[in-house]
C-alpha cells in the first residue's frame, strides 16, 4: 500500500468515525435500547449502562470489520468485466422491480 493510499484510508476512517460519533440516531438508539436491560432501582446503574454500551460498541465494531473484510475480498474479484456485468444485472433487476410496482397500482 502506498503513502497516498494510507492517507486516503486514514481520511476515510476519520470521516466515518466523526460521522458516527455525531450521528444522533446512535445515541437515541442506545438511550432507548440499553435501559431495558438495567434493573430499576439498582445501586450500580451507571457502570452497568456503560458496560452494556461498550459491549454494543465492540460487537458492532467486530461486525463492521467482518463486513469490510468480506467486501474487500469480493471487491478484488469484481474488477473489470465482472463489475460491468454486475451493474447491468442490477440495473435490469431494478427496472423490472420498478415496472412491477408501476403495473401493480394501475
Amino acid at each position: 500500500m502506498e503513502t497516498g493510499d494510507n492517507t486516503r484510508a486514514a481520511a476515510l476512517w476519520r470521516q466515518g468515525f466523526i460521522t458516527n460519533v455525531l450521528n444522533p440516531k446512535v445515541a437515541l438508539f442506545c438511550l432507548a435500547f440499553i435501559p431495558q436491560f438495567i434493573i430499576p432501582g439498582a445501586t450500580h446503574t451507571v457502570p452497568v449502562f456503560l458496560f452494556l454500551g461498550i459491549c454494543f460498541f465492540v460487537i458492532g465494531g467486530l461486525w463492521l470489520l467482518l463486513v469490510v473484510a468480506f467486501a474487500a475480498a469480493i471487491g478484488g474479484k469484481l474488477e473489470g468485466g465482472w463489475n460491468v456485468s454486475l451493474n447491468r444485472v442490477a440495473g435490469v433487476l431494478f427496472i423490472g422491480l420498478g415496472l412491477r410496482l408501476l403495473f401493480q397500482h394501475l
